[in-house]
């Protein structure tokens, strides 16, 4: 068993080569994430029905909000803070699990009220066991912090990895057994408990009595900010959840929930290996504003095209999408999953806005913007609820790409390296590709659209492709980045295949 001060004191040699290899570690978990996710949506999906999902959607309408605010920012100072003595660390992880204590008695208080809120007495006894996996989940975030402050990516990965097998295997289990939406809720619990015993295996550090409380001011007030863009970006992404649930029941909540989270696989999941990288690579290039320029272009051109690409699929398809992975049943839930096709392609372009906003130090500008964007796309959320639940995901999704990544291609560029123009000119190559096979796409599905579900993914595959190399062929911007794109992935083969001659 190591001292805080032992964790505290251990070298960090080679950073750019574990940051590297860390990246790889986290796109594998992702990969590994989607694929459970997938495999439990497909066979949960036909287990369980819209109601089920709905209720436990509603639980978490709260639930979510406190898990978010759970550490206060605290473990994103561990990880970025210069200087961490060891009565910080420990006082860092009593402070986490004295406010986990808290957001979950109120949780617990809260439960009634929600209840009644929804008029689902059944939410009750969901929201006192998602309570209990809160504190579970809380017990390890500093030792998952501590991970990442010391680039030891590895651990991490296992942790999720036996999380998301962990989770399916109890959900699908009791999911066969019960029929239960209770299947759902013990899938969490679940995962929140091996994810918990993976981190204190992976760091054998056990923090010191909680007699310096005090020292962790500064980090707390380093958290403040994050926590308060965190709770508007929650808001601004969640009202349309909770709006569809409170107005259009739980079936109506249980297909929003399901567009939600195919969603969150084909954006923020795939993001995420690149969002854990971007801001410690940005912030070492403070001082480089051309390399700084250099590296956030390449990244939103590249991100731009893939998510362009995903997002035309999705809207093309989205609900062929929806019917293989979830089943007949969910067909409202392919409709909303179309209209998100705008937020997956919005995502490669402005999703790590966060991110440089906080390398610059523009911590103040990233709360006011977090204000703004809840006002956005919250308010079309609101106003969609009027047209129904499928018109909540089409006022997310236009809202998302029309409004929001334009302002914040205009507020990164108001300061630092970073233009306005030179972020749309990054963009340029996803944009042809996304308005080339959407609108192909939609004018296709206007005259002809066949009726299997197979047969609709291979026509959008096809139209995705052609329109990619008409893209090629009218626009020299996306034919220089597919060129480079390719010889890109042929260098890393190579390596791959021959690392000593690399």
């Amino acid at each position: 068993m190591r001292t805080t001060q032992d964790i505290l004191s251990s070298a960090v040699s080679d950073a750019a080569a574990r940051g590297r290899r860390g990246t790889l570690f986290m796109a594998g978990s992702r990969v590994s994430g989607m694929a459970v996710g997938l495999l439990s949506s497909a066979v949960m999906g036909r287990l369980l029905t819209p109601d089920d999902y709905g209720l436990v959607a509603m639980a978490m309408s709260l639930m979510m909000l406190l898990n978010l605010l759970k550490d206060f920012g605290l473990t994103t100072a561990v990880v970025q803070h210069d200087d961490l003595r060891a009565e910080q660390l420990d006082a860092v992880f009593w402070i986490n699990l004295f406010v986990a204590l808290g957001f979950a008695a109120i949780g617990a208080l809260a439960a009634p009220w929600i209840a009644r809120f929804y008029s689902q007495p059944s939410i009750e006894p969901i929201v006192y066991a998602l309570c209990v996996a809160l504190l579970v989940v809380s017990i390890s975030s500093t030792h998952a912090a501590m991970l990442r402050r010391h680039l030891n990516f590895q651990p991490l990965m296992w942790g999720e990895m036996a999380a998301q097998l962990a989770g399916l295997v109890v959900g699908v289990g009791l999911g066969w057994w019960t029929r239960s939406y209770w299947a759902i809720v013990a899938s969490q619990l679940v995962s929140s408990l091996a994810t918990t015993v993976v981190m204190w295996v992976a760091l054998p550090w056990r923090p010191g009595r909680p007699a310096h409380l005090k020292s962790a001011n500064a980090l707390v007030r380093f958290g403040a900010n994050l926590s308060v863009f965190s709770l508007l970006n929650f808001f601004s992404n969640q009202l349309g959840a909770i709006l569809t649930g409170a107005w259009l029941g739980a079936g109506a909540a249980g297909n929003f929930n399901r567009a939600q989270q195919l969603l969150s696989l084909s954006g923020s999941t795939l993001m995420g290996p690149i969002s854990q990288t971007t801001l410690p690579v940005l912030s070492r290039l403070q001082n480089d504003p051309d390399g700084y320029r250099q590296y956030y272009y390449a990244l939103i051109s590249r991100t731009g095209l893939f998510f362009g690409l995903l997002g035309a699929f999705v809207v093309v398809a989205g609900d062929a999408v929806a019917r293989l992975l979830l089943g007949p049943q969910w067909v409202q839930a392919g409709e909303m999953y179309r209209w998100f096709g705008m937020a997956i392609f919005a995502v490669g372009l402005a999703s790590q806005n966060g991110n440089v906003l906080m390398s610059q130090g523009r911590t103040t500008e990233l709360r006011h913007w977090g204000l703004a964007d809840a006002g956005i796309r919250a308010g079309a959320s609101g106003v969609g609820i009027v047209l129904g639940a499928v018109g909540v995901a089409a006022a997310f999704g236009v809202s998302t790409l029309v409004v929001t990544v334009p302002l914040v291609f205009w507020l990164i560029g108001r300061n630092g390296p970073l233009s306005a123009r030179g972020q749309w000119a990054s963009a340029r190559p996803g944009l042809v590709c996304f308005v080339l096979v959407a609108a192909s796409g939609l004018l296709v599905r206007s005259l002809w659209w066949p009726q299997a579900v197979v047969a609709q993914l291979a026509l959008a595959s096809g139209l995705l492709a052609s329109g990619l190399a008409l893209a090629c062929v009218l626009d020299a911007a996306t034919r220089q980045l597919v060129r480079s794109t390719q010889q890109a992935l042929l260098q890393f083969i190579r390596r791959r295949r021959n690392p000593h001659n690399a």
